[in-house]
């Protein structure tokens, strides 16, 4: 597995992120992971991992990005929304040439409308408000 910069212009951010990529650069199939949002990115970072070692054993690539404000990315996470993530997965799947996606989570309100692929137990906007608003009221009482 490896580490690239590719180009992804965001509020606040640099113009670049970084994404792991695993697999043959010549594979007929590139799979764009777009990874669950929040605290779930990093319980899900592991099996993520381990998905694209495996593809990898079967000729698949794999392209596991940082959205902006999320993971390593030096974007501020307070300035992105929903519309600069959705843009930021479609650079990402012109950058590396994606021909398929597996969204995790809510990971899967970022994909374009007809998207080729999959999404492993997809959670809507309102689930995802709901949880933040939560973790911000257990935040304040803390």
């Amino acid at each position: 597995m490896k580490t690239l910069a590719w180009p992804c212009p965001a509020p606040g951010g640099s113009g670049e992120e970084f994404a792991a990529i695993a697999g043959p650069d010549d594979a007929p199939a590139r799979v764009l992971i777009v990874p669950a949002l929040f605290d779930e990115a990093n319980k899900s970072r592991r099996l993520l991992a381990q998905t694209m070692r495996l593809l990898a054993e079967r000729g698949v690539a794999s392209v596991l990005p940082d959205l902006p404000g999320c993971g390593e990315s030096l974007a501020p996470l307070e300035l992105q929304d929903i519309a600069s993530w959705r843009t930021a997965v479609r650079k990402c799947v012109r950058h590396f040439g994606a021909t398929h996606f597996l969204a995790i989570r809510g990971g899967a309100i970022l994909l374009p409308r007809g998207a080729n692929g999959w999404s492993f137990e997809p959670v809507g906007g309102a689930a995802q408000l709901r949880t933040m608003a939560r973790a911000r009221t257990i935040a304040a009482r803390e």
